[in-house]
């Protein structure tokens, strides 16, 4: 494994065990073996491993939906499955590092990195879009369902709002997905 994918791996373990601010560059650097210098090749500060640990989060993410779409018959309905199933099992797992994500990038007026690291699920969703005649494929109806699927998860998995099971809670944004196919036009 590469040194600053060892680096990032290591933050986000002990982000995840002790949260953003009690973990340190010092800490990171002797979770990832590194010498404390190497962490400063990559890196001028702590903060700037946020837009990489989004990175690497986005493409867990996505190796998860197509590992799920991968197995099915590659119907719009089986996309949309696969899409909220594999998006609320990730924020299930890594909602601390969402939480810290969504601090650390919102501060940084990097909108520019959002859109980098989503290009090339948003790219794959569009190519799965254009493989069924008569749906749209347009960026702006996929960045709609990526958002609607992510805001439902992170509402129940982040801000606690249980007020129904998980499987409720996705099957609603699955109904709600399969009822506004976007036509071409």
């Amino acid at each position: 494994m590469k040194k600053k994918t060892r680096v990032i791996k290591a933050a986000m373990a002990l982000i995840e065990k002790q949260g953003y601010e009690k973990t340190s560059v010092s800490q990171i650097v002797k979770e990832a073996g590194i010498a404390q210098g190497t962490f400063y090749l990559y890196f001028k500060t702590k903060s700037d491993l946020v837009p990489e640990i989004a990175k690497l989060i986005l493409h867990e993410q996505f190796q998860l939906v197509r590992k799920y779409y991968d197995k099915t018959n590659k119907t719009y309905d089986d996309l949309i499955l696969c899409l909220v199933k594999g998006t609320y099992e990730l924020t299930r797992v890594r909602k601390t590092l969402i939480n810290v994500l969504y601090s650390g990038l919102a501060f940084d007026d990097s909108f520019e990195l959002w859109e980098e690291a989503y290009r090339p699920y948003y790219e794959w969703l569009e190519a799965q879009l254009k493989a069924h005649p008569g749906l749209s494929s347009k960026r702006a109806f996929v960045k709609l369902i990526v958002g609607v699927i992510e805001n439902s998860a992170e509402k129940f998995y982040l801000f606690n709002q249980h007020e129904q099971q998980v499987e409720t809670s996705m099957n609603d944004v699955v109904l709600f997905l399969k009822s506004i196919k976007m036509k071409e036009e």
